[in-house]
């Protein structure tokens, strides 16, 4: 794949076209890094999925001040205990604020609770965060499937769906009286509602999704035979042992192997007439 600027895409790829969407699937780390590099220069609206390498922790921050700046958070973190910040999140809340931190994977809650109980002169206390629902959901632009740290198109109002470019949806300024409008359906609820049309639409998908993958799977399941009744190798034993009784009684003759003698006595036997009642004999 190549623009004005050059070549983006040296490897494999792959494009597939939604109704609403352009995807693209790069088989090779460095040109997923060249075609994001690209997109965000030409400020083209989009959301991404990271690599397993690319993966982060988030960590919900409780106890900080209403009136704390995000940019002096992460400077803190960084200067006094040496946590780079990929990016912090002012959660929505009633009570007092609390902040979503996202981190890089090496960074736990264990270390974090041991080793950072305080930020900003503040004690504060780290949880995980926690969600009762089946699929993330962006709280830049509302939409379900991908994260807010991984998403850079424009951003939409929980509340009225309305896009605000100049701030965000807790200075939305909907009145209590005016009816919630879902971006996602147009609904009148808010985005984030778990009755709406188009989040139970994307769990129905995953769920089929998943549900066809393991009928497939199934396809593939080694099934065992049953154990044989009787077993062959301690029938083979037994024989064997009987063998070795029946040349310990009867030597075998010079020159002659166990394997020929084996023949004779089987060929002796076959030759025998079979007698059935005592008037044969």
């Amino acid at each position: 794949m190549s623009t004005s600027k050059g070549i983006i895409i040296k490897g494999q790829f792959n494009i597939k076209y939604t109704n609403a969407l352009t995807i693209v699937f790069t088989e090779e780390k460095s040109d997923y890094d060249n075609l994001l590099t690209n997109i965000k220069s030409e400020e083209v609206a989009y959301h991404r999925y990271i690599s397993k390498s690319d993966k982060s922790h988030a960590f919900v921050l409780r106890g900080l001040g209403e009136g704390t700046k995000i940019d002096d958070l992460e400077e803190d973190l960084m200067n006094s205990y040496e946590i780079k910040v990929r990016s912090t999140y002012r959660m929505t809340t009633k009570n007092r604020p609390l902040y979503l931190v996202v981190t890089d994977p090496l960074i736990t809650l264990d270390y974090l609770n041991r080793n950072v109980r305080v930020v900003l002169y503040t004690r504060v206390t780290w949880e995980l965060r926690r969600s009762t629902k089946q699929i993330i959901q962006c709280h830049n632009s509302q939409a379900w499937g991908h994260a807010t740290s991984n998403c850079s198109r424009p951003p939409n109002c929980l509340k009225c769906a309305a896009n605000h470019h100049n701030h965000h949806t807790r200075t939305c300024i909907k009145s209590r009286d005016t009816p919630a409008k879902c971006f996602n359906c147009g609904g009148d609820h808010p985005a984030n509602f778990t009755k709406c049309k188009a989040y139970l639409d994307r769990v129905a998908r995953i769920d089929d999704r998943k549900q066809s993958n393991n009928t497939m799977r199934k396809k593939y399941i080694l099934i065992l035979a049953p154990a044989p009744k009787r077993n062959i190798w301690d029938r083979n034993n037994r024989d064997a042992k009987q063998r070795d009784e029946h040349n310990e009684e009867f030597p075998l003759l010079p020159g002659i192997s166990t394997q020929q003698a084996t023949k004779q006595q089987t060929r002796q036997q076959q030759q025998q007439p079979n007698y059935h009642n005592k008037e044969d004999i």
